[in-house]
């Protein structure tokens, strides 16, 4: 049991625990005061949530009052889309406590169980219209990446929201931190963004290699990839895990079909280890596509992502990020304009 006091003098009693299937309710209703109905779709399905947390996917620690309610939460995600790596989720504190350092006592918690699962890295998706959890990130040595931009539709009425110029749809900052994962392998970059790339690995403290261009040549055999498209959202998010045969017409018959449907987004991932990369980064800047950053260090993969958002405003113009982090923006920023 914690006794925590804020400037006031007022105490409060709280007992950090590791979460339980039982406490999937609470956490929604954090998530609600929050995000309202903002956040991943499926972390407001109690039972996907309890089921989660019940086979440790989802490893969360809470901090209980008096009476079992929930005062707090910060957990770890461990069946992302990247496998091997940790996403850090959740550093929620109920608005109604906030001043007593809930959050950074539940912090440490969280960091130190991440710290104790092998992972290729840990990263975190840091909302871009409120710097609160960067300010975290960057205390903990996280390294900014990358963006992924224009993923879900924004409730501009939320009250987590700290600045006044809002985008029509949430964006993502990717802040990472190395881990078991020390080598990122052959890269084949298109020239462009190899100095940006190479920026990133070197601030993470990664080894890489850069594939000469006459390396860089199209794949053999099928191609592997997956796509989700969020009809709610209008938002479509496709990772290549390896270019080759039926993925060029595989990805043009995607865009034919969503391009068409008002304020339809897309994030495309590409495996950077890949040979087909560049070719494929050619066929998607022909389309409009346009590089965001890297989401490095995943398991056995490297990527570069590439956005589109038809008929958007630019959405470099209103992201906000703290300013350790600002150099990776401007450098996306400049690329997107050039």
């Amino acid at each position: 049991m914690f006794t925590l006091r804020n400037k006031a003098g007022a105490s409060l009693e709280v007992n950090l625990r590791p979460a339980r299937p039982g406490d999937a309710p609470g956490i929604i209703r954090l998530i609600r005061g929050q995000y309202g109905e903002n956040y991943m779709p499926s972390f407001y399905d109690r039972d996907w949530l309890a089921g989660g947390i019940a086979r440790e996917a989802l490893r969360f620690f809470v901090a209980e009052l008096p009476g079992a309610s929930l005062g707090g939460v910060a957990g770890i995600d461990t069946e992302g889309h990247f496998p091997g790596s940790l996403i850090l989720i959740l550093l929620l504190v109920d608005k109604t406590l906030r001043g007593y350092g809930l959050g950074k006592l539940i912090s440490p918690c969280v960091l130190k169980a991440a710290s104790q699962i092998p992972c290729t890295c840990e990263y975190a998706h840091s909302l871009t219209i409120e710097t609160i959890s960067q300010s975290f990130l960057e205390t903990e040595g996280f390294k900014t990446t990358g963006l992924i931009l224009n993923r879900y539709f924004l409730d501009s009425s939320a009250h987590y929201v700290t600045v006044t110029d809002l985008p029509l749809k949430t964006s993502h900052l990717i802040a990472c931190y190395m881990r078991d994962k020390r080598d990122a392998g052959i890269l084949f970059v298109p020239d462009p963004y190899q100095a940006f790339a190479g920026e990133v690995y070197r601030s993470l403290g990664a080894a890489y290699t850069l594939a000469p261009p006459r390396n860089r040549n199209r794949n053999a055999g099928a191609a592997d990839f997956s796509c989700a498209q969020v009809d709610a959202d209008r938002y479509c998010e496709v990772i290549v895990r390896k270019t080759g045969a039926g993925l060029r017409e595989s990805l043009e018959a995607l865009l034919d079909t969503y391009t068409a449907i008002p304020q339809q987004t897309f994030n495309i991932f590409i495996n950077m280890n890949d040979p087909g990369c560049p070719r494929l980064c050619a066929f998607l800047e022909e389309r409009r596509f346009f590089f965001t950053g890297v989401q490095p260090l995943s398991d056995p993969n490297e990527y570069l992502i590439y956005h589109y958002a038809p008929g958007l405003a630019d959405p470099f113009d209103k992201v906000a990020v703290v300013p350790g982090f600002g150099k990776h923006l401007d450098w996306m920023r400049s690329l997107h304009k050039s």
